[in-house]
């Protein structure tokens, strides 16, 4: 395939400096192609990218080929030399630091200053052709003239790239011999080159490319010549094609990427264009590069595939641990409901211990599900920190009661030793946070104590007219933690690789939980430990003093009217009993979502209690019918409506509010949570504040 110079150029010479200029923007080209896809694609194409196309096998024996690179202070930054640089003058020079300062030095003296001379305009840039016929002594002694062509082109953050090329004369040569053998040698680069080129006029007329592009559109060479782009890709967008064009004569380059259909088969490129101008008639052309990356786009669609795949996998199981949740609370709150009944009646003090030992291992069993369903709610983003009045002390001394029994069966003391002046304090923070994070540490410290105690200190750090900085800590006199085993502590399921896990059992998520939700408080999280002698858990919150302290509504003024819509018969004798509890004797029941609207048509109510899963008609499906009838005759229009269910995340609640929902009261529930729930629902019109 031979180049079309009655197209593109007037003589010989300039063919060959546009040549020159076109083979030296392909290299920029190249490069800044290897920039993109080592920002684009994991996988990295070799650092040589010019060389791959470059082969001493095109030289003659007395030709050398060279590329220089050179930073903005005019130091070689990367360099490649074909193999016969210096062997065609007779000297051992290798690719040193500044080769072109050896190469100066066998130039004879005259030569020498005016290549120096050349060399320096060239990168500065006053310059970027420089041609002449040298003269050097050999090795041998003998006065050697070649000719020599050194092109530059300047490229991002004031980077200089330097061209070489030169061919020794022999006496019956000229120069034009040189420019034919030079454009001959441009004509073999830029076919060697790997990708797609071609370059078009105003046009938009193909006047060259290059062997891979007629391969890349499977048409014979010689039927692309004066083709159009269309021509060649039918569904190209000729409006956008100009659009880039116009950028390209305006600053130069313009780079895409681009989907082009051709007749054979569809094809995806990185699209490099740049602008070259004729040195004679300054005619216009476009150089077009065209990096295939096929394989980028297939690793993206399958990184896609994998991505969709995995959100998928994450729904699938969020959704398995909902209903896990709902599954494990809904019997759960049969069995701690039941239990606290239990304790009420009349007992002996040894049915009171075992009623005591079924509840507290209820809660440690809720706690258990708690922290594989906070763990994929925190790495979800669900969890939200709430701030509402709390007492501190009270909480450590909570904790320290529920979990006795733990530490009486390993005969462990635990106690507490709390700041006097912590008592007096109320403030404001995340109350259930806060014990789920002292939970988890003095479960993690019961974990690891064999013998000895664990003491559960609370002390005030520093305090002001608006905040208090607590500090609680969790000493033990456990197994302690080894030095190499300290920064993985905080990491979920480390246990396996700390300790035998058939020897402490656990889910090994307590601190990693801990850490998050003290980290999403605005708190501090660490520990002290020494292997052998114990560890020193603590945590370090700033919480705002509470301004106003609400008593609780605790006598009831009239008795409402509720519906209770439950089917599970344990939780409707539970739920009964908490009624009964708080002096509410009269309610109604329906066991299913169309039972409860037949009675909401029927009977006025003050509060429904509405169960979310149930045969026939669930919850939601309820509600929403009793908002939605007939607002003339619809006697609970406005009667608030609280979900009981076993859902637990503020996602749900945001639904059950959407649809006309007043509250969520979430399974297990205790009496005191059931009945505080109720009376804020109800408020001042049934309850009347404490005095």
């Amino acid at each position: 395939m031979a180049f079309i110079s009655s197209i593109l150029f007037v003589d010989i010479a300039a063919q060959t400096a546009i040549l020159f200029w076109g083979l030296l923007i392909i290299i920029l080209l190249a490069l800044l192609a290897y920039f993109i896809f080592k920002r684009h694609s994991s996988e990295k194409f070799k650092p040589k990218i010019v060389t791959h196309f470059i082969h001493d096998s095109y030289l003659a024996s007395d030709e050398f080929f060279g590329i220089l690179v050179f930073d903005n202070r005019k130091q070689i930054k990367k360099q490649y030399l074909t193999d016969n640089f210096g062997k065609i003058w007779g000297y051992n020079i290798t690719n040193t630091e500044n080769i072109l300062v050896d190469f100066e030095s066998i130039l004879i003296p005259d030569d020498k200053v005016k290549f120096h001379e050349a060399v320096v305009e060239l990168l500065k840039g006053s310059t970027h052709i420089y041609e002449a016929e040298l003269s050097l002594k050999s090795s041998k002694d003998e006065i050697k003239q070649f000719m020599f062509r050194l092109t530059s082109l300047k490229i991002d953050e004031g980077d200089v790239i330097l061209h070489i090329f030169s061919r020794v004369m022999s006496k019956e040569e000229d120069k034009s011999t040189f420019e034919a053998r030079l454009k001959e040698m441009s004509q073999i680069l830029l076919n060697s080159f790997p990708w797609p080129l071609f370059i078009k006029n105003e046009k938009q007329q193909i006047v060259y490319y290059n062997n891979p592009f007629s391969h890349a559109v499977n048409q014979p060479s010689n039927d692309l010549h004066g083709k159009s782009l269309p021509d060649i890709f039918p569904k190209v967008d000729i409006k956008e094609m100009m659009q880039s064009d116009q950028k390209v004569f305006q600053f130069s380059y313009d780079i895409f990427e681009k989907d082009f259909t051709s007749i054979e088969a569809p094809l995806h490129y990185l699209v490099i264009k740049n602008l070259i101008t004729s040195n004679t008639d300054h005619e216009r052309y476009i150089m077009v590069l065209l990096v295939d990356i096929c394989d980028r786009i297939e690793r993206e669609e399958a990184l896609r595939q994998a991505v969709r795949q995995a959100e998928e996998s994450d729904q699938r199981k969020s959704m398995f641990l909902a209903s896990m949740s709902h599954e494990i609370r809904t019997p759960m709150n049969s069995i701690l409901g039941m239990a606290e009944l239990l304790y009420d009646t009349k007992l002996d003090k040894e049915q009171r211990e075992l009623v005591d030992i079924i509840n507290k291992s209820g809660v440690t069993l809720l706690s258990i599900i708690n922290d594989i369903l906070d763990f994929s709610k925190i790495k979800a983003g669900f969890i939200k920190i709430e701030s509402t009045d709390l007492n501190l002390p009270e909480i450590i001394e909570e904790v320290e009661s529920m979990l006795r029994f733990k530490a009486n069966e390993k005969n462990i003391r635990l106690s507490h030793a709390i700041e006097p002046s912590l008592y007096q304090i109320e403030m404001k923070g995340d109350a259930v946070r806060i014990r789920q994070v002292l939970i988890n540490l003095v479960n993690n410290a019961l974990k690891y104590t064999l013998e000895g105690e664990i003491k559960i200190l609370g002390s005030i750090i520093s305090l002001n007219q608006d905040c208090v900085k607590c500090k609680i800590e969790v000493k033990d006199t456990g197994i302690g933690i080894s030095e190499s085993d300290k920064d993985k502590i905080f990491e979920a399921f480390n246990q396996s690789e700390l300790t035998d896990i058939n020897k402490f059992e656990g889910t090994g998520l307590g601190l990693s939980i801990s850490k998050s939700l003290v980290d999403m408080m605005g708190g501090s999280i660490g520990f002290e430990s020494e292997l052998g002698k114990g560890s020193n858990f603590w945590f370090i919150l700033d919480l705002p003093l509470a301004r106003k302290t609400f008593s609780s509504l605790t006598s009831m003024i009239k008795e409402p009217r509720i519906l209770l819509v439950e089917d599970n018969k344990t939780n409707q004798q539970l739920m009964g009993s908490y009624l009964n509890r708080m002096g509410i004797y009269s309610y109604d029941l329906a066991i299913h979502g169309k039972e409860a609207i037949e009675k909401a048509k029927n009977e006025k109510y003050d509060l429904i209690l509405m169960d979310i899963q149930m045969p026939q008609m669930d919850g939601i499906e309820a509600a929403q019918h009793i908002r939605r009838q007939n607002q003339s005759d619809n006697l609970n229009a406005n009667t608030p409506i609280l979900a009981v269910t076993a859902y637990s995340t503020s996602a749900d609640a945001y639904r059950f509010y959407k649809i006309g929902m007043n509250g969520m009261l979430r399974k297990p529930f205790l009496f005191e949570e059931f009945r505080q729930t109720i009376e804020d629902i109800l408020g001042e019109n049934f309850f009347q504040r404490k005095d």
